[in-house]
């Protein structure tokens, strides 16, 4: 089978075609006019938050960044009920793939900035007197800190996990995305939860209601499940179609199937 390589093609971002990036941000902005899941304490969100890190896998940080962030801007014009924070809401597709991209890098200077975002985001929700009326509360409940903890351990195990993407095995990949997915939508929901306190800065107790219930960590299990299908099915069939990325790319279709080894 002849592989479509990227490498010298013009028009392309961290050596992604601009056509594939633009191709996937119309997929999450369509997405986002799929029925809405209603979120506890107001707000709703749609279908685009089912495959908020599928971009950074398959583009890596910077290409996936950019088809999240774009796709969800768009979004929140065509679909304001899922636009939680209004024409802002894009940071939070944007933090997603991007964590899902750098851990797809699979170098540990990759991971120390994945280990930047979540730490900021953990501390800033307790500590920062513009969210912490809400994380103050929830944390000292502990509620929600458990469940954002897992992150650190997604950090850890994301070298095994894209060693599992890229062997592009149907009983092996799927057990990579979940372990990726879960990682950034972990990162993801700290940041979320800033935007929250800031705007929404009421209800704490429900904010504990909504953890100790299991319906947020609910919610985040499904994401997560979904996400691993569909990424996994995406990963297998472009590879098998011969989509082949840069290898510094970060992505998962990158040419150097082998993991990346950083010493700096």
């Amino acid at each position: 089978m002849t592989q479509q390589n990227m490498t010298q093609r013009r028009g392309a971002i961290a050596g992604i075609p601009v056509a594939y990036l633009a191709i996937w941000a119309a997929i999450i902005a369509v997405a986002a006019i799929l029925p809405a899941i209603p979120l506890v304490g107001g707000g709703t969100f749609g279908g685009q938050e089912f495959i908020l890190a599928l971009p950074g896998v398959l583009f890596g940080p910077l290409g996936g960044l950019v088809a999240a962030a774009v796709g969800s801007f768009i979004a929140s014009l065509i679909a304001p009920a899922t636009a939680y924070f209004g024409l802002l809401t894009f940071y939070v597709a944007a933090i997603a793939a991007l964590t899902a991209g750098l851990l797809m890098k699979n170098t540990r200077s990759a991971r120390f900035w994945v280990l930047v975002l979540y730490i900021v985001g953990a501390l800033a929700w307790p500590l920062v007197p513009a969210f912490s009326s809400i994380g103050a509360y929830v944390y000292a409940k502990f509620a929600y800190w458990p469940m954002h903890a897992t992150a650190l351990l997604g950090i850890w195990a994301s070298p095994w996990a894209v060693k599992q993407i890229r062997t592009f095995d149907p009983k092996r990949v799927p057990q990579g995305m979940a372990v990726i997915s879960w990682t950034a939508y972990m990162v993801n929901h700290l940041w979320l939860s800033l935007g929250y306190s800031y705007l929404y800065p009421e209800g704490p107790d429900q904010w504990v209601f909504a953890f100790m219930s299991g319906i947020v960590p609910g919610q985040r299990i499904v994401l997560t499940l979904v996400s691993a299908i569909i990424g996994s099915a995406l990963v297998i069939a472009l590879h098998r179609a011969g989509i082949r990325f840069p290898d510094d790319s970060g992505s998962a279709l990158a040419e150097e199937d082998e993991e990346v080894t950083d010493v700096a």
